[in-house]
Order: structure tokens, then C-alpha cells, then sequence
């Protein structure tokens, strides 16, 4: 929690917000200009965070951020499938590209899109963040960003285990970044 400073406190985080900003970027290096976001829960850390980073992203280009192309969802699949099947029945013209805040949401989003016959990457890129472990057998495999978890569970568990051997009386924060994984939900228009 920013701010909270207390002895003892191990915090191992993703970075969120630049993980998001660089799907924006991935996103613009393919040429795509209208570009929206399906949010996770902005009760959570991850979900403001990724706005946010989104948001950046969008300023850093120079692109507009189109109220109809920011929807609001939870970080699940059944939640962002209906949230993508309100959304297309509201007949709002598409973006030609969508930031899913997690690869869950991403998975609910193609899944609206199919049904609704509008083609993945072909129609529309999708790009999602975390590299789910379906990621790479969904259809079409999804690009992502990674972040290196288990690499942070061994370094987190390495610091606990330090932290209450040597009764260390001062926190550890850490913030791990991520690889952008290209598989096949995007393409350059």
C-alpha cells in the first residue's frame, strides 16, 4: 500500500502502470492510433495502476483517450465477455486495437468478439498483460507482456526467509518489469 512504511513489510510488486504504457507503445509501433482499454477492478492496485499507465501511454503519443473506448470490467473473463457484448450492442464505432488490463479480460474480450464474427487480429488487435498460462493456447495465442513470477517468488521467498532470520527491522520493496511476449492477436496496420 503506497505510503505504509512499516518495519518488517515485504512488498514484491509488478510494475503495472509502465507494463501498460508499453502495450500502448507496442500498440502505436504497430500504427494503431484508436486504441482503447477494457480496465480490470480500480479498487485494486493493479486496476488504477494499469489505467493509469494506459492513460500515460495514450498522452505520451499524442492520442486521445475516447470516453466509448475506456469500459469498465473486473479482471475475469465472464465479466469483460459481457462487458465486450454491451459494448457491441451499442453500435459505437470499434478502435482498431484494445488494452485488455489482464490476459483473463482478453480471453472474455476475443471470445464477445468471435461470436459477434469480428476477427481477431484481423478486424481488431487485442493485447493483454501478465502471460496467463493459456495465453499461448488460446485462439488466436495471445500477446502479452510476462512478468517473471517465478523469479519473484524465489526472490521474495529468499527475502522472507532472510528477513525473519536476521530479525531485520527495515522493509524490501521491489518492483519486477516484464518482456513483451508477440504471439498472434495483434497485427500492424
Amino acid at each position: 500500500m503506497p505510503g505504509r512504511d512499516e518495519p518488517n513489510r515485504i512488498v514484491y510488486s509488478f510494475d503495472n502502470e509502465n507494463g501498460a504504457t508499453k502495450a500502448v507503445d507496442y500498440l502505436v509501433n504497430l500504427n494503431h492510433r484508436k486504441i482503447g482499454i477494457i480496465n480490470g477492478n480500480l479498487k485494486r492496485h493493479a486496476g488504477i495502476a494499469r489505467y493509469n499507465g494506459f492513460l500515460a501511454g495514450m498522452k505520451h503519443h499524442g492520442l486521445s483517450v475516447r470516453r466509448e473506448w475506456v469500459l469498465q470490467s473486473d479482471f475475469s473473463s465472464d465479466e469483460s465477455y459481457q462487458t465486450m457484448e454491451r459494448f457491441l450492442k451499442s453500435n459505437v464505432e470499434l478502435p482498431t486495437a484494445f488494452f485488455a488490463a489482464n490476459d483473463k479480460i482478453a480471453f472474455g474480450v476475443i471470445r464477445a468478439l468471435k461470436e459477434k464474427g469480428i476477427n481477431v487480429p484481423a478486424d481488431i488487435s487485442v493485447i493483454g498483460i501478465d502471460d496467463n498460462v493459456l495465453s499461448k493456447l488460446f485462439q488466436p495465442p495471445l500477446t502479452t507482456f510476462r512478468a517473471e513470477f517465478s523469479k519473484m517468488m524465489k526472490s521474495l521467498t529468499f527475502d522472507v526467509i532472510t528477513t525473519i532470520e536476521q530479525t531485520k527491522e527495515s522493509g524490501i520493496k521491489v518492483t519486477m518489469g516484464s518482456e513483451l511476449i508477440v504471439r498472434e492477436s495483434c497485427r500492424s496496420l
